[in-house]
């Protein structure tokens, strides 16, 4: 079995016609998508993640469950909204992301029991939890616990400069987990900001 563990949200995909942007809402999260693939494959899989009590929280709670995914650890935060992320494509088609997520559920990610990591055969963190201090350490607990029981940890980059302002502060924190984790899913301008020290 795989758990993955990070951020699921709502992208809110843009498209314009007639000089009117209209947009689409979809599931999404990048650990929240590794899961659903691996749903489509037949793979065991269990989600953990944050939502609002709102309506987008409830459209991706329901989306999960439509998908056939255990929503049981799909936190439901009634304090704090579900976060956005508006996406739009340029003539080239590269994606630009503009994220509403100032205090949003996602912040406060549901404990992980050992039970939960024990059976699993590899464990999915996502990335944009690492924004916050707090979260960084859940991630570097998670992983600790999880060597511990000896399981794979797979880190998805996923880097997003409008979370991450300060790419100082960014590298320093992505590093940390970068040295942890087994397996690390890069795309090709990620390979150039994380592993100068390297290649």
């Amino acid at each position: 079995m795989l758990v993955c563990i990070g951020e699921i949200l709502a992208d809110m995909i843009g498209e314009e016609k007639n000089g009117i942007t209209t947009y689409e809402r979809k599931a999404g999260g990048a650990p929240f998508n590794v899961a659903c693939a691996l749903k489509r494959f037949g793979r065991d899989v269990k989600f953990v993640g944050s939502v609002g009590d709102d309506l987008i929280g409830q459209f991706l709670i329901r989306f999960a469950g439509d998908f056939g995914m255990d929503t049981a650890y799909i936190h439901k935060n009634a304090e704090r909204n579900t976060t956005l992320a508006f996406v739009e494509l340029n003539e080239e088609g590269e994606r630009s992301f503009c994220f509403y997520r100032k205090n949003t559920a996602d912040y406060l990610m549901p404990s992980v029991g050992d039970g939960l990591l024990m059976s699993a055969d590899i464990v999915c963190i996502g990335s944009l939890m690492l924004s916050d201090a707090d979260c960084v350490e859940y991630a570097l607990d998670v992983i600790e616990r999880a060597h511990a029981l000896g399981k794979t940890v797979a880190f998805d980059v996923n880097y997003r400069t409008d979370i991450y302002r300060d790419k100082e502060s960014a590298v320093k924190t992505y590093k940390r987990i970068l040295q942890a984790a087994d397996i690390v899913k890069f795309s090709e301008d990620e390979v150039e900001t994380f592993t100068e020290d390297y290649v």
